[in-house]
């Protein structure tokens, strides 16, 4: 199938068979401090601080951590009636080339550095065959742009010929604005032209490879997802992931939530239905004070998908051995990477208690992609799909994260048999002189309910409020928050300070368990103390995958191990907690499967595989947590 082919085809399903440090880059940004409560003196001295962590070349997670308790964070700051003091401050940007959690760097020697002499041949010619993949996806998604086809030879990936859509791409230029469908349909009726020119000059057909340039909505990808940038790499760091996982979205959507494949997986994430609502991610409908109701469609928000559709992946990728084909995964499904597996013990003879399942991976995507592609559905679009994750990451490396974008807000539930009309929302927070002194977006502007009403529609994407009217609050926007709509929770998001404000007025309406603050730090690393003994015990059976662990005795270890998590989730239900059960429950599915059994059982017929197995975890007391 060519590049072209891969383009236009179908999204598959997703479960198959049961299945940096930072970069110093300076921005100005304005905060806005109590003249009582903090002074310029203060500022000077983590000033001085800061420099001196530079100076020594030391700009790191402390520097970080010094700047983000100063830097102006609603909630954090003194509440006051009267203007406040507004001060200036450097901000601090990112860039990916620079992260510690970059795939060059956690994934050597299949990615980042030179392959070293030591490395066998076999291994070094398949890595340098998985080099030249990632190549091309590096040039597809960041060089090429969205008016460039490519024309390669598949058997040698000569290119030979280089064909562009001038005249749609100084439109673009001129204009600012495409349709990209209908780019795409112009380049599919080249890309028929071009193939059989090249046909009749020789080449096999099946050889005559097409690729398209992708390289424009790669870069609008990334603009759409600038508020949600930091939230991702929080919550990778938190899961292990490398920042290949942020990257899904962009691959699947090009970030953009609204999007429906041909089989029906939603959001950004292009996760199934029935993922969704497994997951709590429901449709409901919202009563207005005229009447009328409005839709919520809770897959439509960024912040609403991301956790599930990590945690997610993670247990995708602890339940087949690695990131890289966990990755992959998450489009194919982990029955067919088991498949892969499968396939990779029958025909290579040489493996050992030290093969890796990367290993079995890079050659189904090099060497013995034919072989696999005949038995299974992991077919071109599954084999371009980590190389079009990692090509788009590195499209978009050494571009600057504005963190004065992140989205910042409160993910408010209210307590069973609360209500509150968003006009009484609007009315207490426009009065409340504490929040308007740290809500930055509305406190300068004389027009104060517009302003306020359009805030939080721009912060409820799921929510299909109407625009503000010239006459007032929208009769058709004024919705009715309740705890519930159609027997599923409905959540909302306020701006930071709102459910202060809300108590502070006499509603004490909130159900603060289950709401959340997305500030700077929402979903970053958990306590020490959060860390039991039990996660270690997983994280060591996970090691112990990444060498074909695909034991019947590993998966008694990991079962018990779940019922572990479970019990801890239900007496300690902290965030943390949750989403690491959610990780080995979804393991766990995955390796009660069939696909699983026949891995199992190959495994252990493979004499070169056998290990001594992994003592099972050691069942402490009911107190021990």
């Amino acid at each position: 199938m060519n590049e072209a082919s891969r383009d236009m085809e179908s999204k598959t399903g997703r479960v198959q068979e049961g299945a940096g440090e930072q970069h110093p880059a300076r921005r100005k940004k304005r905060v806005t401090l109590s003249g009582r409560r903090a002074t310029v003196a203060s500022f000077a001295a983590i000033g001085v601080i800061v420099l001196a962590l530079v100076a020594l070349g030391r700009f790191d997670s402390v520097a970080k951590n010094l700047l983000d308790r100063f830097r102006e964070t609603p909630g954090r700051v003194a509440a006051v009636a009267e203007a406040p003091e507004v001060l200036e401050m450097e901000d601090i940007s990112l860039v990916f080339a620079e992260m510690d959690i970059h795939p060059d760097v956690l994934f050597s020697p299949y990615l980042g550095a030179i392959l070293a002499n030591g490395e066998e041949d076999v291994q070094r010619r398949m890595i340098g065959q998985f080099r030249e993949l990632l190549d091309m996806y590096v040039q597809r998604q960041g060089v090429d742009d969205n008016f460039t086809i490519r024309v390669l030879d598949g058997r040698t990936n000569e290119t030979l010929e280089v064909a562009e859509l001038t005249a749609q791409r100084m439109e673009y230029q001129t204009t600012g604005s495409v349709n990209w469908g209908a780019i795409d349909n112009i380049r599919r009726s080249e890309t028929n032209r071009l193939v059989s020119k090249w046909q009749g000059r020789g080449i096999p057909r099946g050889s005559v490879v097409v690729r398209w340039g992708r390289a424009d909505q790669i870069r609008e990808a990334r603009e759409r997802n600038a508020p949600f940038i930091e939230h991702e790499l929080n919550l990778a760091r938190r899961l292990g992931l490398s920042l290949l996982a942020t990257q899904i979205p962009t691959v699947e959507t090009f970030n953009q939530d609204r999007l429906i494949s041909s089989v029906g997986a939603r959001s950004r994430y292009q996760m199934m239905p029935y993922l969704l609502r497994q997951n709590g991610i429901h449709h409901y409908t919202l009563r207005t004070a005229s009447g009328s109701s409005v839709q919520v469609f809770e897959e439509w928000h960024p912040l609403l998908t991301l956790e599930p559709a990590f945690a997610t992946l993670k247990g995708y990728i602890n339940a087949v051995g690695h990131e890289i084909p966990g990755i992959s995964a998450y489009h194919t499904g982990p029955g067919n990477i088991f498949m892969v597996y499968r396939t990779f013990l029958d025909n290579i003879p040489s493996v050992s208690s030290s093969t890796s399942v990367a290993d079995a991976y890079l050659w189904a995507v090099t060497e013995g992609f034919d072989t696999v592609s005949q038995g299974t559905s992991f077919k071109t679009y599954s084999r371009g799909y980590v190389p079009s994750n990692y090509g788009a990451l590195k499209a978009t490396e050494e571009t600057p994260i504005d963190t004065l974008q992140t989205f910042l807000a409160e993910r408010v539930v209210l307590q069973p048999g609360a209500s509150i009309y968003l006009s009484e929302v609007i009315d207490l927070l426009e009065n409340d002189a504490t929040f308007m002194a740290t809500n930055r977006r509305i406190a300068s502007t004389r027009d104060l309910p517009s302003r306020l009403y359009n805030q939080i529609r721009d912060l409820n994407p799921h929510i299909q409020l109407p625009a503000f009217e010239e006459t007032g609050l929208p009769p058709g926007g004024d919705v009715r928050f309740t705890a519930t709509s159609d027997n599923v929770p409905v959540r909302f998001f306020l701006p930071i300070g709102a459910m202060d404000a809300l108590e502070r007025n006499g509603r004490d309406i909130v159900n603060r368990t289950e709401s959340f603050v997305y500030d700077r730090n929402a979903l970053g690393a958990p306590a020490p103390e959060e860390v039991t003994m039990y996660d270690r015990q997983y994280e060591a059976l996970v090691h112990d995958v990444a060498n074909f662990g695909f034991t019947n005795e590993n998966r008694a270890r990991l079962i018990r191990l779940r019922d572990r998590f479970r019990t801890m989730a239900e007496n300690n239900p902290s965030h943390y907690r949750q989403i690491q059960y959610h990780v080995i429950r979804t393991h766990a599915q995955i390796w009660q499967s069939r696909p699983f059994d026949r891995l199992a059982a190959m495994v252990s017929d493979n004499d070169g595989l056998r290990r001594i197995e992994g003592q099972p975890p050691q069942m402490l007391g009911s107190n021990m947590q």
